[in-house]
């Protein structure tokens, strides 16, 4: 996650990855993971919610 972060070059990203209990999130910016991150949650729940934009 930490590579693709760095390639996408974003303030931060935001990763979505499946859990036995459901879906969490990790964040990371260019360099480092960080504990949060409000517009890459809202982002990634916006597609969670409507994939494909729709």
């Amino acid at each position: 996650m930490q590579r693709l972060a760095m390639e996408m070059n974003l303030a931060e990203t935001a990763f979505i990855y499946p859990k036995d209990d459901g879906y969490h999130l990790r964040w990371f910016t260019p360099v480092a993971e960080v504990e949060l991150c409000g517009h890459a949650t809202l982002a990634s729940a916006r597609y969670y919610y409507n994939p494909l934009g729709r």
